[in-house]
């Protein structure tokens, strides 16, 4: 009979699992990145902010979207950069972008048993904060944390 009590590490460890900490503010200069991006865009085309939205694909390569109400603008891989990066944009992050988000889309279809032709991730503003939701082809499959996204891109 084993009567001894479980070690406060041993209690803390399925807790401290999900538990992050965005040390050097990646998550928050991202985030502000996204919002001055859209915030940006919706200025030059008078476009409201929460009819402008980023979709992300890989069908055989990393490619975005800008869809402004019902126009769809191609987003070349600089752009996507911008739009993650923003000032701190250089020709060198491309790749690791590219690849990042090439990780991550295989991950998640991994992870959640999906075909990677058939998703798309879809980056919206909503109550200033960016908000990614991932589909399968025309249902929602469920929304995901931009910190689970950019940790792809290291």
């Amino acid at each position: 009979m084993n009567n001894r009590k479980p070690s406060i590490k041993e209690r803390l460890k399925g807790y401290m699992e999900e538990v992050s900490i965005d040390l050097f503010g990646i998550e928050a200069k991202a985030t502000d990145n996204v919002r001055r991006y859209f915030t940006e865009v919706s200025q030059k085309t008078g476009t409201a902010i929460d009819e402008l939205f980023v979709i992300i694909k890989k069908p055989d390569q990393v490619k975005a979207w800008l869809i402004e109400k019902r126009k769809i603008h191609p987003l070349p891989l600089g752009e996507l950069v911008k739009f993650f990066a923003g000032d701190l944009y250089n020709p060198e992050l491309e790749r690791k972008v590219a690849d990042g988000v090439s990780g991550y889309l295989d991950h998640f279809c991994e992870v959640e048993n999906l075909q990677a032709d058939l998703l798309k991730i879809i980056i919206v503003l909503e109550g200033g904060q960016p908000v990614i939701h991932a589909s399968n082809t025309n249902y929602p499959v469920r929304k995901i944390q931009i910190k689970e996204l950019i940790k792809y891109f290291k």
